[in-house]
Order: C-alpha cells, then sequence, then structure tokens
C-alpha cells in the first residue's frame, strides 16, 4: 500500500529540501522502492535541481546501475492548487510504495492544511537553538490539535526529529527528546542529524544517486544519517 510523507515546517532553512531529497533518494536506491516526489515548494528547488543533474544524466545512470537501479525516481512540479489533486492521482495509480510531497515553509495557507490532512506521515525538522525549536514546536501543535481532527484525514503520526545539529551539541540534545515528545509529537526521533556544511554537495545529496556511502555508516557520528534511515524505515513500517 502506498505511504505518502512531507518534511513539515514554517520556519524556513530548517533543511525540508535536504532531507526530502535524501529521503527519496534512500529509498529508491537503497531499499529499492517505487518513489514519486511531488515538488510544491513555490521556489521548486527539488524540481530544479533533478533539472540540472539531468544534463550529466549519462554518468548517473552509470553510477546507479552499481547500486541494481534502472531508472531514477519521479519528480513532479506543481502549485499549491494541483498539489493535492496530484497526490491523489499519483496514490490511486498503485505505482508507487511511497509518494514525498516538499511544501513551501509556512503553516498559513489553507491549501497547505488540505495538502497535509492527505499525507500519512508528517515529519518537523528542527535545528537545536531556541527561536528555530519554538517555531517547529508550533508548526507540531497545528498539525496535532488542528489537522489532526478534521474528519477523514489521513494522518498517521507527526513526528520531530533534531537536524542539522553541531556536532558539539549532539550528546547534550538527546535528553530533550522525551520532553519534546511531550508537546504534541506522535514520535520523536532518537536519532539526531548532525550539520555537515558539504551535505548538499552533489555526492552526498542527490536526485539520482543515495546519500554518499559514508554518511550512511553508522560509524559516522557527526551525521548520523545511516542511524536516522533506519529509525525512519521502523517508524514507516
Amino acid at each position: 500500500m502506498t505511504k505518502t510523507l512531507t518534511y513539515f515546517s514554517q520556519k524556513g532553512g530548517c533543511g525540508k529540501t535536504t532531507l526530502s531529497i535524501m529521503t527519496a533518494s534512500y529509498l529508491a536506491y537503497i531499499e529499492k522502492q517505487r518513489v514519486a516526489v511531488i515538488d510544491a515548494d513555490g521556489q521548486h528547488s527539488f524540481y530544479l535541481a533533478r533539472q540540472k543533474e539531468q544534463k550529466k544524466e549519462q554518468f548517473f545512470m552509470e553510477e546507479l546501475k552499481k547500486y541494481g537501479v534502472d531508472k531514477p525516481y519521479e519528480v513532479f512540479a506543481c502549485n499549491l492548487g494541483e498539489a493535492r489533486s496530484r497526490l491523489i492521482e499519483l496514490y490511486k495509480s498503485n505505482n508507487y510504495d511511497y509518494i514525498i510531497v516538499d511544501l513551501p515553509g509556512t503553516v498559513g495557507d489553507d491549501e497547505i492544511y488540505n495538502i497535509v490532512c492527505s499525507i500519512n506521515y508528517v515529519i518537523v525538522p528542527f535545528e537545536h537553538h531556541a527561536p528555530a525549536l519554538e517555531s517547529s514546536l508550533r508548526s507540531a501543535v497545528v498539525v496535532t490539535k488542528k489537522l489532526k481532527k478534521v474528519n477523514g484525514v489521513q494522518i498517521k503520526k507527526v513526528c520531530g526529529c533534531f537536524n542539522k545539529v553541531p556536532y558539539s551539541q549532539l550528546s547534550r540534545l538527546r535528553q530533550y527528546i522525551q520532553p519534546i515528545n511531550m508537546v504534541g509529537f506522535d514520535y520523536v526521533f532518537r536519532q539526531v542529524i548532525g550539520d555537515a556544511p558539504t551535505i548538499s554537495n552533489i555526492d552526498k545529496c542527490c536526485t539520482y544517486l543515495p546519500p554518499a556511502e559514508q554518511f550512511l555508516a553508522q560509524k559516522d557520528e557527526k551525521l548520523n544519517l545511516g542511524g536516522y534511515f533506519e529509525e525512519l524505515m521502523e517508524v514507516l513500517s
């Protein structure tokens, strides 16, 4: 059965699109799942990344063969008004295991509410410093208290995750996961994603390739992507 997922927050710059790219690429190229992405963010950063990478498609396709993958996942660009109908269309096609929706960084648009209500797993990424964290928590409250009460809502879990955290703060932040979980999240990831200035480099965050193997290794405690994705698969199961 198709599962739908979005990284959602009213705080810009918290890593929604980067996480969406890495998650889609991980699911498609490591887990060998059928994935589609709907880019409904006005900037269309996800879709533009795919368009840019298509100029080197032959190179990427050769690399993909190493992972036993024949083609990249599909990326659709649309505006907010079209996003929900596109989501329903792709869902009903039964052609995908996962559909990921990349949304703008705002919770003030009724159209966004309608889209989020149609998504199974809503993950709110938040950074370690207070202003960003407070903004992200407000996003969670909006989803859990307003959206989940709508008749016919498809949301199964609203999750929170620490993202872009300096290595020096990783251990300290883990003690706050349980208190934050009580704010309104259904689940808060135990695995904290570290900050990496080079994470957006093409060999680490690419729509044609999975995240770099060194960042998926459990021994890489600074970034901890491997731990995060293992926990994500448990959450989505």
